[in-house]
């Protein structure tokens, strides 16, 4: 099963993010997935590339930002 959908992973930690690839491909199949250890680096990528329906899977506990600023952040942003 596919879907229109784009995934996007943001955690510092590789492991977990890798774990999240696995459990959305095993879950549908083929799925667009992009992964960000930098949540900076994910919010450049929403905020120039992400125009399709999108479910963000956010850690909350993060070195540089935490999940909450990045969520303060992304509020910002144009539709």
């Amino acid at each position: 099963m596919s879907t229109d959908l784009t995934y996007i992973i943001v955690d510092d930690d590789p492991f977990n993010n890798m774990l999240c690839r696995m459990i959305i491909e095993d879950a549908l199949g083929e799925a667009e997935i992009k992964e960000f250890t930098s949540p900076e680096a994910g919010l450049l990528f929403i905020k120039e590339t992400v125009k399709s329906p999108t479910i963000l899977f956010l850690d909350i506990n993060m070195p540089t930002m935490t999940g909450w600023e990045f969520l303060e952040r992304y509020e910002l942003f144009n539709e």
